[in-house]
C-alpha cells in the first residue's frame, strides 16, 4: 500500500513509473478501486501534466465531463472510463465532506 507515503515520495514513485511506462489505465483504476487516491491523484498529474490541486478538485468534485476530460488527457481510454468514473463516485459517496 502507497498510503502511508508522503505526497513527495507518491509523486517520485509515480514519476519513476511513468519514466518506465508502468502508470497504465490499468494500474490507475486498481489504484482507485483499491482506494489508493492519494497515488492515483499524484499519478493522473504527472501524467497529464496538470497541477496536483486541479486534479484533486476535479477528483474531488467535478461534473462527469470534466473528469472524462482529466482522462482523456491521462491517456485512459474511453471503454475504460465509465469503470474510472463509477469508482470515483464510490470514493466521493464515502469521503467525508
Amino acid at each position: 500500500s502507497m498510503k502511508r507515503l508522503s505526497t513527495k515520495d507518491l509523486v517520485a514513485a509515480a514519476e519513476t513509473l511513468h519514466a518506465e511506462r508502468r502508470l497504465t489505465p490499468f494500474l490507475l483504476l486498481a489504484a482507485l478501486q483499491d482506494r489508493e487516491v492519494a497515488f492515483l491523484e499524484v499519478s493522473l498529474s504527472v501524467i497529464s501534466g496538470r497541477s496536483l490541486a486541479h486534479v484533486r478538485s476535479v477528483f474531488g468534485r467535478a461534473d462527469e465531463a470534466t473528469v472524462r476530460g482529466l482522462l482523456d488527457k491521462a491517456g485512459v481510454p474511453v471503454s475504460m472510463q465509465d469503470e474510472f468514473w463509477t469508482g470515483i463516485e464510490d470514493v466521493r459517496a464515502t469521503m467525508t465532506c
